[in-house]
């Protein structure tokens, strides 16, 4: 309680110390003042936010089948800010509901970012069971990201890293070209006129390319994910393929997803004579330019390509690591999540029988 004199007409500050609950949520707060003669109220609705940024802890376990699992657990957090999810699978967990969440959104930011939050939506079904009202915003958030990728489009076809940024992006139109083909291919409906600028385009930098100075790190690769996506097209360029395929620096990486651009435009043998002997894994690194890469995304596209090949052994062994990677909390940009995401629901589309689970689970002793 406070008390104020008026000797006059006027306005004054009064100030209160406020101590908010240990709760998150609307606290109200009902302010009163009284004269001698008036009397008045008024309500102040307060947010009251936790500060401290989201924690996510997981608990793993694999259950050799007629075994049994019990665990422990105590909530982390606040009451009323915490939450808790089961996952089960017959992969290696990859804390998915932390990924998901990180992704699954309202498409927004820069070419790159835009097409991460969709790309794995395409194949969301593959990873979990989706309910009626999930598949409608999922549809819906798909819908979006192509309509604002087509913001993005610039007069040669590319796609700029922003809105009206300036000159195409080579990478970012790579990528968002393979979401929006794969997104075609699934039955999505694309702006009029923006897949024929998008194939213009990669058919330009194709026919055109060549090593220099300014793309010798990583141009490469960039080159044979433009292939790959004109091969995913049904527009295949053996010829720059050809080419590429002699260049005589040709990382590992490229022959990686040269070899499914290969495989696309149905030369198996080529494609399975590029990667004979090619070691799958990938040292750590991460790039912040050029393809936005890391050795996680490289492997994730690994993965891919002997998904396409039908090498289900080879691709097996690498699901588990890479799996495991995903499974921990430990931070990976959007491309990086999206792609393995999108990899990882592709192998489960080739190998449905790993998606067929009978389990029961109870929860201090209710089923």
């Amino acid at each position: 309680v406070q008390t104020v004199s008026f000797p006059q007409p006027g306005e004054k500050m009064a100030y209160f110390d406020i101590k908010a609950p240990m709760t998150t949520g609307i606290a109200k707060v009902k302010i009163i003042a009284k004269s001698s003669m008036e009397q008045t109220s008024y309500d102040v609705e307060m947010d009251i936010r936790n500060p401290n940024p989201y924690i996510t802890n997981v608990v793993s376990a694999t259950i050799q089948p007629g075994a049994s699992f019990s665990q422990a657990y105590l909530p982390i957090g606040m009451n009323g800010t915490n939450s808790g999810a089961i996952e089960y699978s017959s992969l290696p967990p990859v804390n998915l509901k932390k990924r998901l969440n990180y992704l699954i959104q309202y498409p927004h930011g820069c070419v790159e970012q835009t097409t991460s939050a969709v790309f794995p939506q395409l194949y969301l079904d593959r990873l979990i069971n989706l309910s009626a009202k999930q598949k409608s915003t999922s549809e819906a958030n798909i819908k979006a990201g192509i309509g604002k990728l087509k913001g993005f489009q610039n007069t040669d076809g590319g796609l700029s890293y922003w809105p009206g940024s300036g000159d195409s992006d080579e990478w970012g139109t790579n990528y968002a070209a393979h979401f929006l083909v794969e997104s075609q291919n699934t039955g999505y409906t694309l702006p009029v006129g923006m897949f024929d600028g998008i194939i213009r385009f990669l058919k330009n930098k194709a026919s055109n390319w060549v090593p220099n100075s300014n793309n010798f790190y990583g141009g490469d690769l960039s080159q044979a994910y433009r292939l790959y996506v004109l091969a995913l097209a049904k527009r295949a360029d053996i010829a720059a393929m050809n080419r590429l395929r002699t260049f005589e620096y040709l990382s590992v990486a490229a022959k990686w997803r040269l070899a499914a651009a290969y495989k696309l435009a149905g030369q198996g043998e080529a494609a399975t004579s590029l990667i004979q002997n090619l070691p799958t894994e990938v040292k750590p690194y991460t790039q912040l330019g050029g393809t936005y890469g890391s050795d996680v995304r490289d492997q994730a596209m690994i993965l891919e390509t002997l998904t396409l090949l039908g090498r289900k052994s080879s691709a097996g062994e690498l699901l588990q690591p890479l799996a495991a990677k995903l499974g921990t909390d430990e931070w990976y940009s959007t491309q990086t999540t999206a792609y393995s995401l999108l990899a990882i629901a592709k192998f489960c589309g080739a190998n449905t029988s790993s998606t067929s689970l009978q389990y029961s689970s109870s929860i201090n002793g209710k089923t």
